[in-house]
């Protein structure tokens, strides 16, 4: 009778002993694995059909917030097991089994008003895949995806429409605008501009910084003209796509066109030569075109030069900076600046002297 205790023992009490050490089930776990949004937009309406493919695993109920932002869903037909539930600004999706859904569902987001555009931003839930394809109504609409990467460019003619991936950040934000009212809206653009002339027995250098400043609407591109004796060697700016230079007639024509129109503030930064041929230069640096009021500065500064002032035009001289020969405020266009230029030439002294010895035979003279 004690071996039959021994033995059943033996057997039962590795089993429980397996029992107490197995591993908790898993918790509950609700997965956005795909998210598509279809965007129709006017300018009273952004209506979004959004396609969601969501997995729940393990037991017990389990939530993921969908939307957060000023959004309004539409009342959706959903599967027994989900739910939806809402918090603030926020929409959450309620899975109270474990299961494979897909679902389709209605939202109208909140339009924005930032003159001259139309604007929708809102974020979606965390998904492993995220796209949205977006279509304007109406002639002559410009529309724009401002967070994630653009897929297809927008078509051109017919209607505007932009396809596209998320980011990391979930948000899907666009905003678009008529052409036609663009057009209608004239822009309105003042600039600063900030010159810096270096004289030396070759060239002159100069550094030309402008500073726009869109005070209304928008500018798809920015003119500035340079005089035909001066050279442009290079300029920076940000997002760049293209630029071009011409010669018309006693000037230079300068084009730059950004990747996409230009507002509220923008840098361009312009380095040009021009030769030293005579005694005599006449300096006037680039002018921004297209602006409503012209604001700026010119500082000279020289290397091995003497400069003197001929003759100022559009220019008042101020108190000059640090290690500056000269500076000048704008007043009115053109500016332009003739300068007297000679060489620095090198002034050497001598000093000599002489010894002499008289002998008996000879006579030694040292210098």
């Amino acid at each position: 009778m004690r071996s039959i205790t021994r033995l059943l023992a033996a057997v039962f009490l590795p089993v429980a002993a397996l029992a107490k050490e197995a591993p908790p089930p898993p918790s509950a776990e609700l997965v956005v694995r795909e998210v598509r949004y279809d965007a129709t937009l006017t300018d009273k309406e952004a209506r979004f059909a959004v396609d969601l493919d969501a997995e729940a695993t393990g037991r017990g109920e389990t939530c993921a917030t969908l939307f957060e932002g000023d959004v309004a869903l539409l009342p959706p037909k959903l599967p027994a097991d989900l739910r939806l539930a809402r918090a603030g600004n926020q929409y959450q999706l309620v899975a109270t089994k474990a299961g494979r859904f897909k679902l389709k569902l209605d939202l109208v987001a909140k339009i924005t008003r930032a003159e001259p555009w139309n604007r929708v931003s809102f974020t979606g839930p965390v998904a492993a895949i995220a796209s949205i394809a977006a279509q304007a109504a109406g002639d002559g609409i410009e529309l724009q995806l401002l967070s994630g990467t653009v897929t297809e460019p927008q078509p051109k003619g017919g209607a505007a429409k932009v396809c596209g991936l998320l980011g990391a950040d979930r948000a899907v934000s666009l905003r678009w605008q008529s052409k036609a009212a663009e057009a209608a809206r004239k822009a309105l653009v003042t600039c600063e501009t900030t010159a810096a002339a270096h004289i030396t027995p070759a060239v002159v250098k100069f550094t030309t910084r402008l500073n726009y400043e869109i005070v209304q609407g928008n500018v798809p591109k920015l003119t500035v003209t340079l005089p035909a004796a001066q050279a442009l060697t290079r300029l920076q700016g940000e997002q760049i796509r293209d630029w071009q230079i011409k010669t018309e007639g006693d000037r230079q024509l300068l084009t730059v066109e950004p990747l996409k129109p230009l507002e509220k503030n923008y840098t361009l930064t312009l380095y040009s030569e021009q030769l030293v041929e005579a005694a005599a230069a006449q300096l006037a640096p680039p002018q921004p075109q297209e602006i409503a009021r012209e604001t700026g500065t010119l500082t000279l500064s020289a290397e091995d030069m003497l400069v003197e002032t001929d003759a100022a035009t559009g220019l008042r001289q101020v108190n000059a900076p640090g290690g500056a020969l000269a500076a000048y405020q704008f007043y009115g266009r053109p500016a332009t600046l003739a300068l007297k230029l000679r060489r620095i030439e090198p002034v050497i002294t001598t000093a000599t002297h002489i010894t002499a010895r008289l002998e008996e035979t000879r006579l030694i003279v040292s210098h």
